[in-house]
Parts: structure tokens; C-alpha cells; sequence
């Protein structure tokens, strides 16, 4: 699949909503420093990250409407720990991963913001979606691509992924969307304009 300049736009786009609306949720600043657009093959999404062998949360959500896609949200241990610094403080961060409130916020604002990049891109489309309820997930970075992308590779083959990073004040998330649409809404990407979409959150 090539990137198109409309696609890589779209994206770029969705990205910059995600991180608006975390900085909502987050009562803080959190700005796009810079966020690289790929299209590749799903077998190739793994190779791009940092090894099959390393631990990563991720948050995985689909949409339901005028927009099938496919969205999961993957950051390392070290993004998740400093998420969880800057939404709950430093008490929870030793114990993030066995604690429930630490988790719930992992979910949610992964909710928010595979909801907001979803959203954004159904707007590049003029089109409306109900995003599916996330999943959170914390497992080698192989594992969870097999499990999660062998099934909707199926029908997608090919993904958008996106190499962020978001930057709050004192602290730096380095994030990677990795999206996957229909045969038709990637030809629509390439050639969109926006149209309005009403928002929708899980």
C-alpha cells in the first residue's frame, strides 16, 4: 500500500486529536512534537518496534458504523509508568501494573484516545462510529501482534501506523498507533477531504 500525502494528513490529524483530548482528560499541556506515518504490510508492524521480546501495554478498540477499523494503541513499560505518574501520581507508579486504579486509568485514557483517533479519521470521511470498549493488554510485543493482528489481517492486510510522540510538561510519551481499515476507506483516505462527524466515546 503506498502512503498517499491525503493519507499521511489524515492521520497526522487523528494523532493531534488523541493528544487533545488527553491533555482534557489530564488537566495538563500535551503537545504533538513530531508523529511518522507509515503504510506497511501487518507482518511488518512488529519489525518496526524495539524487539518481539519486549514488554508493551497495549490498547486495542475496533469501531462500528461508517468507519470498520481497527485501532491498537502500544507504548513500553517506561511510557505506561510515566502515563500513570502524570495522571495519578508518584505513589503508583512501583505498582502500576498489579494495581486496579492504575490500570483502570491505563484503559481509560486509551479509551480516549483510540476514541478520539477514530473519531478524527471518520471526520476526514464524513462519516460517524461507535468505537468497541478497549482492551488493555501487557504482554511481549510479539505475543500480543499475533494474537491481535493475525485475525484482522484476514480482511486488512495492510496498516497505518503511526510513531508518536506526546510531550506533558516534565515528561515524554512515546507511543505507536497501529491502525487497520477496509480496502475502501484506505482509497477514501488517499483521496479525502473531511466532511462532520459527531464524536463518540466507548
Amino acid at each position: 500500500m503506498e502512503l498517499s500525502a491525503a493519507m499521511a494528513s489524515a492521520v497526522a490529524r487523528a494523532v493531534e486529536a488523541s493528544a487533545r483530548d488527553l491533555a482534557s482528560f489530564a488537566g495538563t499541556p500535551i503537545e504533538v512534537r513530531q508523529a511518522a506515518v507509515l503504510a506497511l504490510d501487518v507482518a511488518e508492524v512488529p519489525g518496526r518496534l524495539d524487539s518481539v521480546e519486549s514488554e508493551y501495554v497495549g490498547v486495542y478498540a475496533g469501531s462500528r458504523g461508517g468507519l470498520p477499523a481497527h485501532l491498537l494503541l502500544l507504548m513500553t513499560r517506561g511510557t505506561a509508568e510515566r502515563l500513570c505518574r502524570l495522571l495519578l501520581g508518584d505513589d503508583l507508579v512501583r505498582t502500576w501494573q498489579e494495581d486496579d486504579l492504575a490500570l483502570s486509568a491505563i484503559g481509560e485514557t486509551g479509551n480516549i484516545a483510540v476514541s478520539a483517533f477514530l473519531n478524527a479519521l471518520a471526520a476526514e470521511l464524513g462519516t460517524t462510529i461507535t468505537p468497541t470498549p478497549p482492551l488493555v493488554m501487557v504482554d511481549m510485543i510479539g505475543a500480543m501482534i499475533d494474537a491481535l493482528l493475525a485475525d484482522m489481517a484476514l480482511r486488512q492486510p495492510s496498516a497505518l501506523m503511526v510513531d508518536a510522540q506526546l510531550v506533558a510538561p516534565e515528561s515524554v510519551l512515546d507511543a505507536s498507533f497501529v491502525t487497520l481499515l477496509d480496502e475502501g476507506s484506505l482509497t477514501a483516505l488517499a483521496l479525502s477531504g473531511s466532511g462532520p462527524a459527531r464524536s463518540s466515546r466507548a
